[in-house]
């Protein structure tokens, strides 16, 4: 098995190939809730620094749901608009919640009043990322991971990044750095063998992505993105397998019917290498 710090010489920085971007989303991108109410972005209008908190803000201060922490972040926003914590909460919430854009728009606003806070900046780039804007993504996440090198989740946004504009090598150097900030982490794992799919490298693909569904903190969709590669390889008996592990015998076989279409959409369309 290869070292997991040391990724293959052979990545170059190739077109991407045909693998869907979106793909690259779900693992930086957090899970998307349908069918919950949106909370309202904060407004300025109106708003007083010094107002104090209502019995329904202390409530929701207690709610640890997305939904919730959005009502009450955007409340502490609206009430004093500089405020740093509230405007990471507010867009790390809005994210949660499948509000992308909103998410980027909250982060952006307060980059005016913290140029130099990491974690906003972070908070744009993903939020750019998931919405398929990675060339805007890609200068917020640069300067967030110069101002805090130690974190991976900024390093390895990064990469997702760099691959949206079709920058294989970039990406898989960031990722190599996330990788050694937190060795072993199925989601930069992942995170690279999507790299090295979408350079239309599928064996170095399968194998992290393999690396990835091993680890202890392995999820169901760390174990479906490996079934996936694995069709994309024209593996279905072992993406089955795969699949099994979380699913029954019968929704495993129509997950895998799912994923053995789309590999085949990737062959008539020949923009990755399959066998």
């Amino acid at each position: 098995m290869m070292h997991r710090h040391c990724l293959p010489a052979t990545a170059q920085r190739r077109s991407h190939g045909g693998v869907p971007l979106s793909m690259m989303a779900l693992i930086v991108g957090g899970v998307m809730m349908v069918g919950c109410a949106s909370p309202l972005a904060p407004s300025t209008e109106g708003a007083t620094a010094d107002a104090g908190p209502s019995a329904d803000t202390e409530l929701l201060s207690e709610r640890k749901d997305p939904l919730g922490q959005a009502a009450y972040w955007g409340n502490v926003l609206q009430r004093d608009p500089r405020n740093e914590e509230a405007a990471v909460n507010l867009s790390r919430a809005l994210f949660s919640l499948g509000k992308f854009k909103r998410a980027a728009d909250v982060a952006e606003q307060a980059l005016t009043f913290h140029p130099r806070s990491a974690e906003l900046l972070q908070m744009q780039g993903r939020s750019m990322i998931a919405i398929g804007r990675g060339s805007e993504a890609v200068g917020p996440l640069h300067q967030a991971n110069k101002l805090d090198s130690k974190n991976w989740r900024t390093a390895t946004a990064l990469g997702v990044a760099y691959d949206q504009v079709g920058e294989s090598g970039r990406a898989l150097e960031a990722h190599a750095r996330a990788l050694g900030l937190s060795p072993n982490n199925p989601d930069i794992l992942s995170n690279i063998g999507y790299s090295y799919a979408l350079a239309g490298d599928i064996d170095n693909a399968v194998q992290y992505m393999r690396q990835a569904a091993e680890t202890p903190d392995a999820t169901m969709k760390t174990r479906q993105n490996l079934a996936y590669m694995l069709c994309l390889a024209g593996r279905f008996d072992e993406a089955e397998t795969i699949a099994r592990q979380d699913l029954p015998a019968q929704a495993a076989r129509d997950l895998v019917d799912k994923f053995r279409a789309q590999a085949a959409i990737k062959r008539r369309q020949q923009k990755v290498r399959l066998p």
